[in-house]
């Protein structure tokens, strides 16, 4: 196949980590259609609904350029689908500075961000005919306005070479063989989220599968996060391969109950008769906030905040996200709520800039004694000072706001928007117990779990309310 833009090698992951290398992967062409997905799938024993956690790319072939290295080992096929439809539609010079950029390691922390660049190429101007400094210094100062045949032969004694790469150095710019790149504007749009249910329709190649019926939702692509759910009494008793079922968030009160009858579960089923032994998102940073033993109504309240924020909304919870931000899923309900709690600076490429930018910040002007003071110390102490964090080219900060915490962890007291239960928490499930249980949910083993603070509680109550008492469970995460 010869009208591509680039090529890329698929893994099926379990394939390849049962030993089955030779066989598990195979090349797919950029950009694709459905048909072609479904084949190559198929061809490497995934399903054409295959999320993105069940494959990983292991080589690329770009024919513009030597630019393979930077794209990602993990993306979804409809985000590289998504980058060659954008980079098909370039002119050569814009193709030209998009691979300039791409070489310079900019913008290549993820697909996301080359996504990104490929809507912002129009913030970078390439020069051509570059072929020393002395050519960059020179063409530089001709920019500034400096006439050099004001001052005749005395130009013969400016270092060009010098001055080119001091400009470029204070002012992002890049000498790449015989070619210079320059940015001329710092108005850096966020266009892509990381989210690739927000992947345009024109730019997607499997169309969503989510389909709203009187049955509820369909288990199929559409969805945040999904969640393998389990009932506690059928996996005790030994029925472990019919126990469980995926659940898929956000959800609603038609699918969960469907998917409770099927793993056994009565419609109001309470959070202590079932646990969640595997999920499947396509952010890691949040797939470390699930634990092994969550509601479903607080699971849902999640998706749901996630699915409704806006684009800039988005791109701060994903930066707070990655920053650490968020230990459990309360944390990450109450950080939707609270996004413009956050300022974020983008385009930091280090700790010396995070400096020059806080003294610009406090309009601190230190003239030539910038080049005397310690940016980098600076900066560290006032990221630890302020609790910021700076984590690929973003530094991200608490602002002028204060923080909200809307979710203290009592499902009592989920929305009932949000809601997809039918449970009725009886007063045993006390605001201090159940948030007591709640703020251990990622704490070491050694505590004990959600799941037995919950027979605690039913413990407590009178005999003839309690459950038959089961043998503990054995932990499979």
């Amino acid at each position: 196949m010869s009208d591509y833009i680039f090529k890329a090698f698929i893994v099926n992951c379990s394939e390849y980590d049962n030993g089955n290398k030779e066989t598990s992967g195979a090349w797919l062409y950029f950009p694709t259609d459905a048909e072609a997905v479904k084949n190559t799938l198929a061809k490497i024993g995934l399903s054409e609904n295959a999320s993105p956690d069940t494959y990983f790319f292991d080589d690329y072939i770009y024919k513009s350029g030597d630019n393979e290295t930077v794209f990602p080992k993990k993306a979804a096929i409809d985000e590289l689908n998504y980058l060659s439809v954008l980079l098909g539609g370039m002119n050569k010079t814009e193709r030209n500075t998009f691979d300039a950029v791409i070489e310079t390691k900019e913008h290549t922390a993820n697909i996301a961000s080359i996504i990104n660049l490929a809507h912002n190429i129009d913030c970078y101007n390439l020069v051509y005919n570059m072929y020393s400094w002395e050519n960059v210094g020179s063409y530089i100062a001709e920019q500034q306005g400096f006439d050099v045949g004001v001052i005749g032969d005395l130009a013969d004694y400016i270092d060009y070479a010098a001055y080119g790469k001091d400009y470029a150095e204070r002012n992002g710019g890049y000498f790449l063989s015989d070619v210079y790149l320059e940015r001329v504007s710092t108005d850096f749009k966020i266009k892509y989220n990381g989210v690739v249910e927000n992947i345009p329709p024109e730019y997607k190649i499997k169309p969503s599968k989510k389909q709203i019926t009187e049955k509820g939702v369909n288990n199929m692509s559409d969805y945040i996060f999904k969640a393998f759910i389990v009932n506690s009494f059928e996996y005790d008793n030994g029925n472990k391969e019919t126990s469980g079922a995926w659940l898929y968030f956000p959800s609603d009160a038609e699918t969960v109950k469907r998917t409770f009858a099927e793993i056994g579960l009565s419609e109001n089923a309470s959070p202590d008769t079932y646990f969640f032994d595997d999920y499947a998102c396509g952010n890691d940073d949040l797939k470390k906030c699930f634990s092994q033993y969550e509601s479903v109504d607080a699971l849902n309240y999640l998706a749901m905040r996630i699915s409704a924020l806006e684009d800039v909304e988005m791109a701060v919870f994903q930066i707070a996200l990655e920053a650490g931000k968020c230990k459990n899923v309360i944390d990450a309900i109450n950080l939707t709520y609270n996004t413009e709690y956050y300022d974020v600076w983008h385009e930091i490429s280090d700790y010396d800039d995070l400096g020059r930018n806080m003294l610009l910040d406090k309009d601190i002007i230190l003239g030539e004694l910038c080049e005397y003071f310690d940016l980098e110390a600076y900066a560290m102490e006032t990221e630890r000072s302020e609790g910021g964090k700076l984590i690929n080219g973003v530094y991200l900060k608490p602002g002028c706001t204060d923080f909200k915490k809307v979710y203290e962890g009592n499902t009592i007291y989920i929305p009932s928007e949000y809601r997809v239960t039918s449970v009725e928490y009886e007063q045993g499930y006390s605001d201090e117990k159940f948030n007591q249980a709640n703020g251990i949910i990622n704490n070491t083993d050694k505590k004990p779990s959600i799941k037995e603070q919950l027979r605690a509680i039913s413990n407590e109550r009178p005999k003839s309310e309690q459950q038959p008492q089961k043998k503990p469970r054995e932990e499979t995460l």
